[in-house]
């Protein structure tokens, strides 16, 4: 991997810009510092911020200094942050103004890092700033130099617009100034190990793919719950909502993982094209199939409008118009301030047709085996399975076949390293395409498409599992939240 990074098709300068933004502190830098740890950074690799905030070089190195003695899982070490911090350099600018944007190439052509500059840009900012940004760079001799002879490569944060026609102009947009292949729309959760081992489970085992279809699975459900509220962005969640911040883009992911295809070995773009299909196939929301919630004082945030009407907390019934799976239900919860910060995917197989033990007891504590994937925290597989206890009157009780990654004895790789070092080596494995961002927009259009009507947004108590409304949703199919 190491020397895959040497090569005249990686980057040699990253620029980011909202340099001086949350993200980039709590998570870029930190994760480019445990790159640069791990020797995984190319020689003459700058990194050269950019964002409205009035900092010099060393001021804005001060800064991530702080930052990742904060945030970096790694401990601190000042011979490797010393190598680091030669690499970190600044410009301050406004996102609309093209002399900032000439300052900006002007440091990079200063410092220049490699006689063929190959750019790798980051876009660590709101949808609309994005918009501003290509704008702008169109305006420069940055998209120039990116056509020829190395092209550039780009990095986008989500949300990739705020709706389908946003994501349809930004991808426009992205389009007119960089090749398909070197787009990279981000999701962090898709880096996650555990989500990347939902491919590794169905596909590497023989035990589970014949059994991975409508005939065998009585339902899905996939849970992502925070125990947190909006902790002060109440600016950003009530443009958001719980839909754009967490449905369309990560449980969309994890989703289309536990319901794709086989991919195509030894074809890149096969991944995605499989998710693509399952979110094809989704067929469009009924506003019977979901409930919103909001978590009581809500709208006693900061920045939060006191009559808001924005949902914290949604279930949906989703169902999957193909052959594996038609009939079976996906379930997907998602909340602020809920009982535990917490995701999983459930995977509730059939009954058995038929109990064949002889006393009619026994039958009626045998359940239905399920397979529960968590995600975060504690990391891990369980089946269930029903057996019988060793004892000499015959009793049934369900058990957990257990595993967790912590048993391993190794750490788990940050999100943002596996999807940076990604982009500095041009693999697209793990980004969104711009057809799989437009059909996860379409498919939660009925959420999002009009103001939040009074009669299916209900109150919940902080600390709990959401609105009774949602127990409801699923008691109507005769199932239960797991």
């Amino acid at each position: 991997m190491t020397q895959s990074l040497t090569n005249n098709n990686v980057p040699c300068v990253m620029i980011i810009f909202g340099a001086s933004g949350d993200l980039t502190r709590r998570k870029l830098i930190p994760a480019l510092y445990n790159l640069e740890s791990a020797n995984l950074l190319p020689e003459q690799f700058k990194i050269v911020g950019f964002a409205r905030s009035e900092l010099n070089h060393d001021s804005f190195r001060n800064e991530l200094k702080n930052a990742v003695e904060t945030f970096s899982k790694n401990k601190f070490d000042p011979s490797t942050w010393q190598r680091f911090e030669s690499r970190l350099f600044y410009v301050t600018g406004h996102y609309d103004n093209p002399d900032d944007f000439q300052k900006l190439n002007s440091l990079i052509m200063e410092i220049k890092p490699c006689e063929k500059l190959h750019y790798l840009f980051y876009l660590a900012l709101p949808p609309e700033t994005m918009e501003t940004v290509l704008k702008t760079m169109e305006q420069t001799q940055f998209i120039g130099k990116c056509r020829s002879p190395v092209p550039c490569r780009i990095m986008i944060e989500k949300p990739f617009g705020n709706d389908l026609a946003g994501a349809r102009r930004l991808n426009q947009m992205l389009s007119n100034l960089f090749e398909p292949e070197h787009i990279y729309r981000i999701d962090h959760y898709i880096a996650k190990d555990t989500i990347r081992n939902l491919l590794v489970l169905r596909f590497a085992n023989a035990v589970f793919e014949p059994i991975w279809n409508r005939n065998y699975i009585d339902s899905v459900q996939i849970t992502a719950a925070e125990k947190i509220g909006v902790e002060g962005r109440g600016s950003y969640y009530e443009q958001s909502g719980v839909v754009r911040d967490m449905v369309q883009n990560h449980v969309m992911q994890v989703l289309t993982l536990i319901a794709m295809e086989s991919p195509v070995v030894g074809y890149t773009g096969s991944i995605d094209d499989q998710k693509l299909q399952v979110l094809k196939s989704l067929s469009p929301i009924q506003q019977q199939d979901f409930v919103f919630g909001q978590y009581h004082g809500y709208r006693n945030e900061k920045n939060v409008d006191p009559n808001s009407k924005t949902p914290t907390y949604v279930a949906v019934k989703l169902a999957i118009h193909n052959w594996r799976w038609f009939g079976v239900p996906f379930y997907i919860r998602c909340g602020k301030n809920m009982a535990q910060s917490m995701t999983q995917v459930v995977i509730n197989f059939k009954r058995i047709p038929l109990c064949v033990m002889e006393n009619p007891a026994l039958c009626r504590n045998v359940q239905s085996n399920r397979l529960i994937i968590r995600l975060q925290p504690d990391e891990g597989i369980s089946l269930l399975i029903s057996v019988k206890t060793p004892q000499r009157e015959d009793r049934i009780e369900p058990v957990h076949l257990d595993f967790r990654y912590a048993s391993m004895g190794m750490k788990m790789p940050e999100a943002y390293e596996r999807i940076l070092l990604d982009g500095l080596l041009g693999d697209p494995t793990l980004f969104w395409s711009a057809a799989s961002i437009e059909a996860a927009w379409k498919a939660v259009e009925p959420l999002i498409a009009t103001p939040c009507p009074d009669d299916k947004i209900f109150s919940y108590e902080p600390g709990t599992w959401g609105p009774q409304q949602a127990d409801d949703l699923l008691r109507q199919d005769e199932k239960e939240w797991l």
